[in-house]
C-alpha cells in the first residue's frame, strides 16, 4: 500500500519534470576561455553539452568534461522558483516546499527544475514527517527524469536521508547501496556519501561500531579536507556521531577537523554546533563556556543554514543559565549573567 501511494504521488512530477528548454548561460573553461550567450542542452556527471543557437535544430553541440568548466545561469524568472528561494532564506518551510514543488514541475529550464527538487529536499529535511513523502516523490521523479544529472549524487544522498528520517531504514540502505554501486561511474563522491548514508543506517539500528568501520577508510584517507571538503564534512559528521555513541575518545578530534575544514559555511556551522552540543553534555564550567563559544560561531557564520543558526542560538541561550550557575557567589553569577546575556543579544 505504501508503494502504491508513493507511485500515485509521483504522477504529477514524472511527466512534468523533464523535457525543458535549452537554458541560456555563460560557460568558462579551465584556463580562462569564456563563452557567453550559449544554451545548455544538458549537464551530466560526465560534463556539459551546449549550443550557440537554440533556434537552429542542426546546431552542433559543444561539450566539455566535468571538472573542466564552470557554468553560470541568469537569475531565474520563474515565479515559483524565486518564491522558493525567498521562503527558504526566511525559513518559511511550508511555503518554500510548496513553491519549489511547483517549480520542479513547471520550470522552463532543467537547472531550475533540478535545483527546485533539491530545494524541496533541503526544506523537507528541516520540516516534519508530513513533508517527507512529497520530497521523496519529487526527488524520485527528478532522478527518473535526469538519471545522470550533475546533481544525481547529491539528490540520491538526500533521498536516502529523507527515507531514513521517514523511518524506513531498509529503503535508506537500498539508496546507500545504489550510491556505492554507481561509484565506478560517479566517482569517489558517490562511494563516500554511500558509505555515510550506510553508516547512518547502522546508527539508526544502534550499531555505532559498524558505522565507524564503514567510514574509517574514507576519513583522512580516501578523502581529505583540502581535496574533498564537502564529502570530508559529511563523512566526518556521521563518523563523529558514531564515535560519540560508542564512547570513542577520537570523537573530539574528528569534530575539530571537520569544524575547521574548508567546507561551505553551512557545513562548518553544523560542525561547530555539533562541537558545542558535545561540550555542553560534559557539564563542567570550562566545557560550558567553550560550548557557548562554538554555538556562537555556528550562529554567526555567514550563509549558515537558518535551521542550524536557530539551533545554535537556542543552545547558546540555554547555556547562559548553566554558565551562570557555575558562579561561586551571587556577585560572580550576576557578572556572568550580564556578560553572557549580552553575547546572546548580539546573536539574535
Amino acid at each position: 500500500m505504501k508503494t502504491l501511494c508513493r507511485l500515485l504521488l509521483l504522477v504529477p512530477f514524472a511527466g512534468l519534470i523533464s523535457a525543458a528548454e535549452a537554458a541560456p548561460a555563460s560557460v568558462t573553461f579551465t584556463g580562462g576561455q569564456s563563452m557567453g550567450n550559449v544554451y545548455v542542452v544538458e549537464e551530466t556527471m560526465q560534463g556539459i553539452s551546449f549550443v550557440t543557437d537554440a533556434k537552429d535544430p542542426n546546431a552542433a553541440r559543444l561539450t566539455k568534461p566535468h571538472g573542466q568548466y564552470t557554468v553560470v545561469y541568469p537569475e531565474s524568472l520563474n515565479r515559483d522558483y524565486k518564491t522558493g528561494l525567498i521562503d527558504e532564506a526566511s525559513h518559511n518551510i511550508a511555503g518554500g516546499i510548496a513553491a519549489y514543488t511547483a517549480a520542479a514541475g513547471n520550470g522552463r529550464y532543467d537547472w531550475e527544475r533540478q535545483n527546485a527538487a533539491l530545494g524541496v529536499a533541503r526544506l523537507a529535511a528541516q520540516g516534519g514527517k508530513a513533508d517527507y513523502a512529497n520530497a521523496i516523490s519529487v526527488l524520485t521523479a527528478m532522478l527518473a527524469a535526469y538519471p545522470n544529472s550533475v546533481h544525481a549524487v547529491d539528490a540520491t544522498y538526500r533521498l536516502g536521508g529523507l527515507e531514513l528520517q521517514n523511518g524506513d531504514i531498509a529503503a535508506a540502505q537500498k539508496v546507500a547501496d545504489g550510491l556505492k554501486d554507481k561509484a565506478s561511474d560517479w566517482g569517489l563522491e558517490a562511494s563516500a556519501l554511500g558509505a555515510a548514508l550506510s553508516a547512518q543506517c547502522a546508527l539508526a539500528n544502534n550499531q555505532p561500531a559498524a558505522a565507524i568501520t564503514e567510514l574509517t577508510p574514507f576519513f583522512g584517507d580516501k578523502l581529505t579536507a583540502a581535496k574533498n571538503p564537502e564529502e570530508f564534512l559529511h563523512v566526518g559528521m556521521v563518523l563523529a556521531q558514531a564515535q560519540l555513541k560508542a564512547n570513542d575518545p577520537g570523537a573530539m578530534e574528528t569534530i575539530r577537523q571537520i569544524a575547521y575544514s574548508p567546507a561551505s559555511p553551512a557545513g562548518q556551522a553544523m560542525a561547530q554546533l555539533l562541537w558545542a552540543s558535545t561540550l555542553a553534555d560534559k557539564g563542567d564550567a570550562a566545557s560550558l563556556r567553550d560550548a557557548f563559544d562554538h554555538a556562537a560561531i555556528a550562529a554567526s557564520l555567514k550563509d549558515a543554514d537558518p535551521s542550524t543558526r536557530g539551533q545554535a542560538v537556542s543552545l547558546a541561550t540555554t547555556l547562559v543559565t548553566r554558565i551562570v550557575a557555575t558562579g561561586i557567589d551571587d556577585a560572580a553569577k550576576n557578572k556572568l549573567k550580564v556578560e553572557y546575556s549580552g553575547y546572546v543579544a548580539k546573536l539574535q
